[in-house]
């Protein structure tokens, strides 16, 4: 929609109603940001393939999606409950944070299109889409951060170790879903869009 908005259409069209030799001059001119697709999509493909079992990894995300499942079934985040910690009562509003909500409205979203049941597996399957996706931008943003500075070719370098790294792998992996890739993601991004706006001199 933004490529059409501002009138990228036009230039897609040239390059490919050409024959193959504009097409080759194209990529040719062009492999940087093809290299950077290319890594953004096997870097949520390597953290997403691991999705093969509505199961995780860590701890912590059994309890996350219990407070997601809150929100799907009955739309709010109850103030108490006993089942984290039984007998004791956990108090659930210290700060719900924006993943539950994005997690349940993508679930809530895909019920509504297919017109299906509440299915727990499929509701955890689609809550594993979140740290697989946010590691993928990341490899975008990183991009950016670093081409800003030191040019493309740095910036794809920058890219190709966040789509590998191992560690950023593990924690960024369908069946972790815990609250850091988020938060690193946002840390990135804010370090990212900073770096554009002070270098640019641009909001």
């Amino acid at each position: 929609i933004i490529l059409f908005k501002q009138g990228q259409s036009s230039n897609l069209k040239k390059v490919f109603s050409h024959g193959e030799e504009n097409l080759y001059k194209a990529i040719s001119r062009n492999w940087v940001m093809i290299a950077l697709i290319v890594l953004t999509i096997l870097g949520f493909y390597i953290r997403f393939a691991p999705a093969v079992a509505p199961n995780f990894f860590e701890f912590d995300p059994y309890y996350y999606m219990r407070v997601t499942e809150f929100l799907v079934q009955k739309g709010v985040i109850p103030t108490y409950d006993d089942s984290a910690y039984y007998p004791m009562q956990e108090f659930h509003r210290l700060s719900p944070p924006a993943m539950h909500y994005m997690t349940g409205s993508w679930y809530l979203l895909y019920q509504w299109l297919l017109g299906l049941p509440y299915e727990k597996n499929v509701f955890i399957f689609v809550s594993q889409v979140y740290p697989a996706l946010v590691g993928a931008f990341m490899v975008f943003l990183s991009y950016l951060l670093i081409k800003e500075e030191y040019g493309k070719y740095a910036g794809l370098a920058a890219g190709a170790l966040f789509a590998v790294t191992p560690q950023l792998v593990k924690k960024f992996a369908a069946g972790v879903s815990e609250q850091q890739p988020f938060g690193l993601f946002l840390v990135l991004l804010v370090l990212a869009f900073y770096a554009l706006a002070i270098n640019r001199r641009s909001y």
